[in-house]
């Protein structure tokens, strides 16, 4: 019986993550994701860069990241999560 779920060794196995990482790395330094937070709120012309605070939750188990990304500013917290088809 042959089970068609199992991956054989010399099967090629696609990457899912690897757009996800680089939009985390990216906005993951502070002076872009403070230009990701005025394209979002351009009514917000207070905010500096020192006023964001990296709220991103780290898997315990593993290395990776448990949320995509999330960062709080003042009272609002920003959930920026991918969403997979597969």
């Amino acid at each position: 019986m042959e089970n068609k779920d199992i991956v054989s060794a010399t099967e090629p196995v696609m990457k899912r993550t690897i757009k996800d990482s680089v939009f985390t790395d990216l906005f993951g330094i502070p002076k872009y994701l403070i230009k990701l937070y005025r394209a979002l709120h351009p009514e917000d012309k207070i905010t500096e860069e020192n006023d964001i605070t990296d709220v991103t939750i780290k898997n315990i188990l593993t290395d990776a990241p448990y949320n995509d990304l999330a960062f709080r500013i003042g009272d609002t917290v920003l959930l920026l999560l991918e969403q997979q088809s597969t």
